[in-house]
């Protein structure tokens, strides 16, 4: 298991510490906020609810791959062109 996926493990262990409006709350159907916001953007990334954690995990893994494997901005200049 990479350090990613023991990362997220072990933060689903401990879902006291986060905040209660952001946790699935089991005594109510109401979806959490937090759930809410993982729909939204799993529909935008792929158009449709991810089937589990792996693939979510995987496209998220991808994602930061692409990321991170793409060669730098050059930085701009603090001054605007035509300072001195």
């Amino acid at each position: 298991m990479n350090e990613g996926f023991k990362c997220l493990k072990a933060n689903g262990s401990y879902p006291e510490t986060m905040p209660p409006n952001l946790r699935a709350d089991h005594a109510t159907p109401k979806k959490s906020l937090h759930d809410r916001n993982d729909e939204i953007l799993e529909r935008i990334y792929i158009g449709r609810r991810f089937k589990n954690d792996t693939e979510r995990l995987e496209k998220l893994f991808e994602l930061y791959t692409k990321m991170t494997s793409q060669p730098a901005l050059p930085k701009k200049s603090a001054k605007p062109k035509g300072c001195k």
